[in-house]
């Protein structure tokens, strides 16, 4: 039974974790702002563990609630972002490790990645494939007030504070 007391509230709505397009129970951390990111309002990490059965299968995060936003996506290496615009001035980052490659193009930046990734509508998702071995997958959710999505150049320190906060390469456990 899903124990809905226990989800992540974000200036969006709830978090939910799927696999498969099931809603799963999960635990989050709160993980502290980072340094010169003091405008974030909340930064978050949810670890799943999985073991892979030798078929595919698809970890999601995603934000149901989000009623007219605006999103955008970044990548760096090993690393993808989603990000969320809503009219209250608020933006949400989810964040990951990996590179998205595609199923057919088994080549990526990093030789340890053994699933692929994909942007959602609404979050993102952890691919698993046939061959995936991987057992622990991280979301960090980051959110920030003040941004204007109709003036973004205007917003470029706040944004890089989201971003940042949201990258998993910036968690230390």
């Amino acid at each position: 039974m899903i124990d809905r007391q226990t989800r992540l509230m974000t200036p969006f709505g709830k978090v939910q974790i799927l696999i498969d397009g099931e809603e799963i129970d999960y635990e989050f951390d709160k993980l502290a702002i980072l340094e010169n990111c003091t405008n974030v309002k909340g930064r978050y990490r949810i670890r799943l563990n999985f073991v892979p059965d030798g078929k595919a299968h698809r970890i999601s995060c995603v934000l149901p609630d989000m009623v007219d936003f605006k999103s955008d996506y970044s990548s760096d290496a090993s690393v993808q972002q989603i990000t969320f615009y809503n009219k209250e001035n608020w933006a949400i980052e989810i964040g990951i490790f990996g590179d998205m490659y595609g199923l057919n193009n088994r080549s990526s930046y990093n030789e340890n990645q053994d699933y692929d990734v994909d942007y959602l509508d609404r979050g993102l998702c952890y691919l698993i494939l046939k061959e995936t071995v991987t057992k622990e997958y991280d979301f960090i959710l980051a959110w920030i007030d003040g941004v204007d999505y109709a003036n973004l150049d205007n917003c470029r320190n706040r944004l890089a504070q989201l971003w940042r906060c949201s990258d998993p390469s910036f968690v230390i456990d």
